[in-house]
């Protein structure tokens, strides 16, 4: 099976999913407000047909191009199902029987997206057919839902890319609309949930300042703007609790005279001095935990 169709499937997909982003990183949601109707119709049209060619090229790359036509065509040569495919003369299953082979396999990340995806096709459709009229509070939820929908529904569907929508999003479109993308609040609110899924400890990143920051062990990585953080210092913070939420410079701290370093917690925003103790390896926050029996400059409790 020749990757240049899914690729060129794939592309127009995204060609749609690039405008619809755009679209919504337009909105101006310094005062929390819902999308303007405009904005809401064209961000769902495009959304729509990106997820209707994502689960074209999502079904050819897994079960062929067979497992995207309807019975009429299926006693031809794959070769010959390609040319057609090209030539725009193949006739490929309608949009609902994909959605539904999806939905069996569970190829979306959230248990109940079977519910949205519905509700966000007949409004697509009532756009489309009747000209459609949001009301005030669809045009506000619109906003969450449209980019849930496009974080845990097309992205899956689209990417091979599941461990962070953000990897593949800051590549498609360019620095600038990721940078705004990232500072968008619902797409701030999802990547928060995906952190959260799969880590156990999220904070606020002190790049993008999202609260999508993992700092479990060898996975201390922001699910927003995609920082790498395995060369920091993660401590538990002594004045909220919070695990490895104390952030300190690893690389530096052993080049102190005093093996202390500036920590800052990402939860409670609260800092102090990190003491890295060269004798056993310990780390402390020295203002905080430190006291004659613990480990502090000159002096190892373990010895």
């Amino acid at each position: 099976m020749s990757t240049d169709v899914i690729e060129r499937i794939r592309s127009n997909s995204w060609l749609f999913l690039q405008r619809a982003i755009k679209e919504l990183i337009s909105h101006d949601d310094s005062n929390d407000d819902g999308l303007s109707e405009e904005r809401a119709v064209i961000a769902t049209s495009l959304i729509q047909m990106s997820f209707e060619l994502s689960l074209v090229a999502h079904f050819i790359a897994s079960d062929g191009i067979k497992g995207v036509i309807t019975d009429k065509d299926k006693h031809l040569p794959e070769a010959a199902l390609i040319e057609k495919l090209k030539d725009n003369e193949l006739a490929t299953k309608p949009f609902n029987a994909l959605k539904a082979e999806a939905i069996r396999d569970k190829i979306f990340r959230g248990d109940d997206d079977e519910n949205l995806i519905n509700e966000f096709q007949k409004i697509r459709n009532k756009l489309v057919h009747i000209n459609y009229t949001f009301s005030k509070n669809e045009l506000y939820d619109l906003k969450n839902d449209l980019t849930y929908f496009i974080v845990h529904v097309v992205m899956p569907t689209l990417s091979e890319e599941r461990h962070n929508p953000s990897e593949i999003i800051s590549i498609k479109i360019g620095s600038k609309s990721f940078k705004k993308l990232i500072r968008f609040p619902p797409y701030a609110k999802e990547m928060n949930r995906i952190a959260k899924q799969n880590s156990n400890n999220v904070y606020r990143c002190i790049h993008c300042g999202n609260n999508s920051l993992a700092t479990d062990h060898s996975e201390e990585y922001c699910y927003s703007c995609c920082a790498e953080l395995s060369h920091a210092g993660f401590i538990d913070c002594p004045y909220c609790k919070s695990e490895r939420s104390m952030i300190y410079d690893a690389l530096n701290i052993s080049l102190q005279g005093d093996h202390t370093i500036k920590g800052l917690c990402l939860n409670c925003s609260s800092d102090d001095l990190v003491f890295l103790c060269e004798k056993c390896g310990v780390e402390i926050a020295l203002e905080a935990d430190g006291d004659e029996d613990k480990c502090h400059p000159g002096f190892c409790a373990v010895e």
